[in-house]
């Protein structure tokens, strides 16, 4: 896709047709444990290195408010043992070997973002420039907006990108989770608490 310009468009709530996922299956992994890394994760640490994970911050406006996409695990919100931060979380993912920030993040992007119909010719989003990164120096839910000197080997690096949706198209949320529209200025009230440090990081 596309490289956004500087201009930041963002479109109305009610453009957005939000749809569920058509898989049954829960989304694997949104629950981990914060004590320790799962399993999988770190024998992909010993092989490949360090995790790097994309998202994206993709607005959109209600009754004239700025509000952000995130992906709200219905699992995380029933179960009531996992912090409260533990249920939002950005759209995007993790970064296959080889793969770059920008191709992972439109291929992430192109299973939940769609055309409206078959009319629509073409669906198309804009990723824009990289608006901050964070890093993980262990296993743990501990992330630093900047690389400590004294850590050799992170476990993470999880990168942020503006993402400009086009006027109209589809929303479809992951399996076990729906697409909600969080103003802004919520997320600046209820700060880390309540979305984790990546996600209150935006407004700020």
């Amino acid at each position: 896709m596309a490289v956004a310009s500087p201009n930041w468009q963002v479109y109305d709530l009610c453009n957005y047709d939000m749809q569920p996922s058509r898989s049954n299956s829960a989304e694997r992994g949104n629950l981990r444990s914060l004590g320790a890394p799962r399993r999988s994760w770190l024998d992909a640490w010993q092989k490949e290195g360090m995790r790097r994970t994309v998202y994206a911050v993709v607005l959109c406006h209600f009754e004239e408010q700025p509000c952000l996409l995130l992906s709200d695990s219905l699992e995380a919100s029933q179960s009531g043992v996992q912090p409260a931060w533990c249920r939002y979380r950005l759209l995007g993912g993790k970064v296959a070997p080889g793969e770059s920030d920008i191709d992972c993040l439109n291929r992430k992007l192109r299973r939940c973002i769609l055309r409206v119909d078959e009319k629509q010719s073409k669906c198309e989003w804009m990723v824009g420039e990289k608006l901050f990164t964070f890093w993980r120096p262990e296993f743990d839910e501990f992330v630093y907006p900047y690389l400590p000197s004294y850590v050799q080997r992170p476990k993470e690096c999880i990168s942020v990108y503006q993402v400009v949706l086009p006027h109209k198209c589809v929303l479809r949320s992951r399996p076990g989770c729906e697409i909600r529209s969080i103003p802004l200025t919520t997320i600046y009230k209820e700060g880390v608490s309540e979305f984790g440090k990546v996600i209150s990081a935006i407004p700020q």
